[in-house]
């Protein structure tokens, strides 16, 4: 397989059906980079080491140096199983804020380094001046050897930090690059996907249906009931405007008037 050292170099196996369009492309000398901040980190635990077993004595800045290169293993062990093994374990901003704080680290480390071993030298000047030789015993030179352990672990330190500065630069370059290059690219139009036959035929035609078609609704009659099929259409026909003749009063029948004969009273006669 083909590496594109210019282009998104972290992506190695594009065809292992994982997703890295958030990671940001970096430059193929990245990764040896990466590799050269390992291998320096080993480097310094292992004269600190030295000169912490020489020593019988673990300084502030020895110590120091075995928590640095611990965050160092874990934090690379993560960048590289979350881009070719795990790439949804990934992010960029914590890429970036995890790279940053390692390489403060480094700065304090092989700072409190190259002032321990500014000590060390004084007192390797002072023994070498006032002490006799026949006086210095067999651990002299394991001492020395110790005290040049601290100074190249100092100065191997400041080289680490260095290697961290220039990575976080160029980290932050293709983070910004990269948020740039999906902020231009325009969203790709979804096509659609025609699936074909097992055999080899033709693709189906997909049906097309017109829009906006409206269903065929019966006529309906006066009552609001649907027509039967074969019945001819019910016509609503006008009722007439029929003047009803006023009812006639009937006459009731009363019985005549039947007028009783009183008796007449007889007037005085004036």
């Amino acid at each position: 397989m083909a590496i594109n050292a210019r282009g998104n170099f972290w992506a190695l196996k594009p065809d292992d059906g994982r997703d890295r369009t958030h990671i940001p492309p970096q430059a193929l000398w990245i990764f040896f980079l990466r590799i050269a901040q390992l291998a320096l980190a080993i480097i310094v635990v292992g004269l600190t080491g030295y000169a912490a077993d020489t020593f019988d004595n673990t300084f502030n800045s020895l110590g120091y140096s075995f928590f640095v290169f611990a965050w160092t293993v874990v934090y690379l062990a993560w960048l590289l199983i979350s881009i070719f093994f795990f790439p949804i374990a990934y992010h960029p901003w914590a890429h970036l804020a995890v790279d940053i704080v390692t390489g403060i680290f480094w700065l304090a480390c092989w700072a409190d380094l190259a002032h321990d071993a500014s000590n060390l030298d004084n007192a390797e000047d002072y023994y070498d001046n006032y002490v006799p030789y026949s006086y210095r015993g067999s651990g002299y030179g394991r001492i020395k050897r110790a005290i040049n352990c601290v100074k190249a672990a100092a100065a191997i330190g400041a080289l680490e930090w260095v290697l961290f500065v220039i990575s976080t630069i160029f980290l932050v370059l293709a983070i910004l690059g990269h948020r740039r290059s999906q902020t231009s690219v325009p969203a790709a139009e979804s096509k659609p996907v025609q699936m074909a036959p097992v055999g080899g035929g033709p693709p189906p035609q997909q049906q097309t249906y017109p829009e906006n078609q409206q269903g065929y609704y019966a006529p309906q009659n006066g009552y609001g009931q649907q027509q039967q099929p074969g019945q001819a259409p019910y016509q609503q026909q006008p009722y007439p405007n029929q003047e009803q003749p006023a009812p006639q009063q009937q006459q009731q029948q009363q019985p005549p008037y039947q007028q009783q004969a009183h008796p007449v009273a007889p007037y005085p006669e004036t």
